[in-house]
């Protein structure tokens, strides 16, 4: 079978499990066959003693020893699991399993410790374990990953996406109690009742390539199903090295590879487990090979040394019946896409559509907005960049009362592993004040409000908010022990918006307490942060919050601003002055160097000078209406404004006002057609003429009008 290598002999390790390794891309999964190598007990084992210890110490009664005797060594490990909890439960003595699992684990390793260290210094970007035993836990403490569980969602979320090092021991930890789950009912029930855990577990598969050693293959399918993975993308391939044992079935192996993408390798497990070493020393050798002066890359490296700017890119969307769509893909530039055209084509339900498909379930109440009209069902197909492609499908289909949402094969916002902001195209301030200060630590992960502004369509709370951030941060810099990396933040804050308005001063006044107000400085002197321009606010907010979003998600960075991020923004030109526009994407790209911005507008002074292939403009067949992408030449966006109002870009007849201007012009341009000066004209109005245009009658006169009639009308 392909995806079954020769069981004789050494194992032959992939060469894209290599490459997963160096690119910082791989998880180990290590199950109880892994600490087995340290002298703890295997999962049969494990269950098996804990069974002879309750009949031993008598916790439970002679009904269960004679149950025991009769049928439970019987049982396939977790089912004999699951009935010992359940008796444990009914006894009211279930806490007695910790007793049990503390003696079990309290033996020091047997041993040398070489292939753990092996495994330490491979360089695996984060380890879950379904092991009470510390074999996997580091053994220079000041490296150390921080350790989590599943009551540790929030934190594991967060450093998946900021991709930093963990170790997750998804059975719990034995010195905190509560985290303790012993039978495979009771990590089904926890992942039921726990969504965003179970969701976690998703993200991981999807996103990196698992190796799975010392689990069992009806094992890896427990993990897998109760994680609720449906069928993915064979693209992603991932790898376990399973013993050949009683329990080995190729049949199974066939249903791992094709459900999950899994490559099983096979390997004879002799009793001291030779085949393993050599194929984590293998491991161990390839990555000692390709490291600079043997410099250690250990999964227990510090977070700062994280790579900073490496992060998803939104690389297209694909609409099947979504608003004005009946079919059409969209590319995006990994760094500025702008959407052009006229009202109705669809533009804002590109932006609304990204978001929604980022939302997932989040999304349902709005997402019956984005089914086409005549439509019952609509498909949203987004593909991400990121050290490989994914592509994640948002499904909407129409029932009696309201709308299902179905992602496949999960929710991007959760796996894509950068920040995504979405911001809609009315941003503004209310004078509401600031109630508190606040400093969520949940935000260090992408989050739903970070989009549901801009799914909503309404306009944005949360430039509020991020007045009350303000406050929190400017407070933090006088009172906590790391003040000065909050003052940084409040001046960088106030540093890119006096980069992005130029001459207009803003600049941060302080605070008034007895208020609670927000100053700012301007030309007027100190004002309240509500009393600026209606275009400063607009900026002043959405790039708070763009700002305020990557301090919290890159809590660790040396410089969040260079950091990855994607942000959608309906109508970026918004009560902007025509200097802002003009410079707002040059100064943005400056301020957000590895930040992908998507955005639509109806300013030519935005897309002026920029490169066609990050413009893309949509039109209207006015014979099917029909939406399409039009072909843009690349001299578009080069000259004036006025050429550009008149291109293709947004279609202008012309660039004049539509008072008595564009009349004296068109009836000039009927003259010059007919070979007539004003002069000649018998027109009464002609002395009129030349009064109004200060021009002389002469070809000098005719050439300067036909110049400029070429800037300010389309041709015919």
């Amino acid at each position: 079978m392909e995806h079954l290598q020769d069981k004789d002999g050494p194992i032959s390790v992939p060469p894209n499990l290599f490459k997963a390794i160096e690119s910082g891309d791989c998880v180990l999964f290590a199950g109880m066959g892994l600490g087995a190598q340290a002298g703890y007990p295997t999962w049969s084992e494990l269950v098996s003693n804990a069974v002879n210890w309750c009949l031993r110490e008598g916790v439970l009664g002679k009904d269960f020893a004679h149950k025991s005797n009769q049928d439970i060594f019987q049982l396939e490990p977790n089912l004999a699991a699951d009935l010992l909890t359940a008796e444990l439960k009914q006894a009211n003595v279930l806490s007695s399993i910790l007793s049990f699992l503390r003696e079990q684990y309290s033996m020091p390793q047997k041993t040398d410790g070489s292939l753990f260290r092996e495994i330490h210094e491979i360089g695996f970007a984060a380890i879950v374990t379904t092991s009470f035993d510390r074999s996997l836990e580091p053994i220079l403490s000041p490296l150390s990953p921080p350790v989590f569980t599943s009551n540790d969602t929030e934190q594991l979320i967060g450093r998946l996406n900021r991709r930093e090092p963990f170790l997750l021991k998804l059975f719990g930890r034995l010195e905190l109690p509560d985290t303790i789950t012993f039978s495979p009912a009771e990590l089904r029930d926890q992942m039921d009742r726990r969504i965003e855990f179970r969701q976690f577990i998703s993200s991981l598969f999807l996103t990196r390539t698992v190796l799975f050693m010392g689990s069992s293959l009806g094992g890896i399918r427990f993990y897998l199903e109760n994680a609720r993975l449906g069928e993915i993308s064979k693209s992603k391939r991932h790898y376990a090295l399973v013993n050949i044992d009683a329990q080995f079935r190729e049949a199974e192996v066939g249903l791992l590879s094709r459900r999950y993408g899994i490559d099983v390798l096979p390997f004879d497990g002799s009793p001291d487990f030779s085949l393993l070493r050599q194929f984590v020393h293998g491991l161990h050798e390839n990555q000692a090979a390709s490291r600079d002066d043997s410099r250690v890359r250990s999964v227990f490296a510090s977070s700062s040394e994280t790579e900073v700017g490496h992060g998803a890119v939104l690389e297209s969307i694909h609409l099947q019946n979504v608003g004005a769509f009946e079919e059409m893909e969209v590319r995006f530039h990994k760094r500025w896409t702008v959407l052009l055209g006229d009202n109705g084509v669809g533009k804002s339900t590109i932006l609304r559509g990204i978001a929604s498909a980022l939302c997932g379930e989040d999304a349902a109440t709005y997402a019956d907005r984005l089914i086409r009209t005549g439509k019952d069902q609509s498909r949203i197909t987004l593909k991400f960049q990121n050290s490989g492609t994914y592509s994640y499908a948002f499904e909407i289909s129409r029932k009696s009362v309201g709308v299902n949402v179905l992602s496949l094969p999960g929710r991007p916002l959760d796996t894509a592993g950068t920040l995504i902001l979405g911001f809609p195209p009315l941003r503004t301030v209310s004078w509401k004040m600031p109630t508190g200060t606040f400093w969520d630590e949940s935000s260090s992960r992408p989050l739903v409000t970070d989009l549901l502004p801009l799914v909503t369509n309404e306009p944005d709370p949360r430039i509020d908010k991020l007045k009350q951030w303000i406050l929190t941060v400017e407070y933090q810099s006088k009172s906590a022990s790391d003040g000065p990396r909050y003052q940084r933040l409040l001046n960088d804050l106030f540093d890119v918006i006096g980069r992005l308005t130029g001459d207009v001063k803003i600049e941060f006044g302080g605070i008034d307490l007895e208020n609670r107000r927000i100053l700012v400085r301007t030309e007027d002197g100190l004002v309240a942060f509500e009393q600026v321009s209606q275009g400063a606010t607009s900026l002043l907010g959405w790039v708070g919050v763009l700002l305020q979003r990557l301090y919290e998600m890159y809590r660790q960075s040396p410089n969040p601003r260079s950091e990855s991020a994607i942000v959608l923004i309906d109508e970026i030109d918004a009560h902007m002055h025509p200097a802002w526009q003009q410079s707002i994407v040059e100064k943005l790209t400056e301020c957000f160097p590895n930040t992908q911005f998507i955005c639509s507008t109806h300013s030519p002074l935005v897309v002026g000078g920029m490169d066609i292939s990050q413009i893309i403009k949509f039109s209207r067949d006015k014979a099917t209406g029909m939406v399409y992408q039009e072909s843009l030449d690349s001299q578009l966006t080069m000259g004036g404004t006025d050429l550009q109002l008149t291109s293709r870009l947004f279609g202008l007849r012309t660039a004049l006002d539509s008072g008595e201007t564009r009349r004296h012009y068109t009836e000039y341009q009927l003259l010059l057609q007919k070979g007539e000066s004003i002069s000649d004209s018998k027109s009464k109005e002609s002395s009129n003429w030349s009064e109004f245009w200060s021009f002389d009658s002469g070809p000098l006169s005719r050439l300067q009008c036909r110049v400029q009639l070429r800037g300010w009308f389309r041709p015919c």
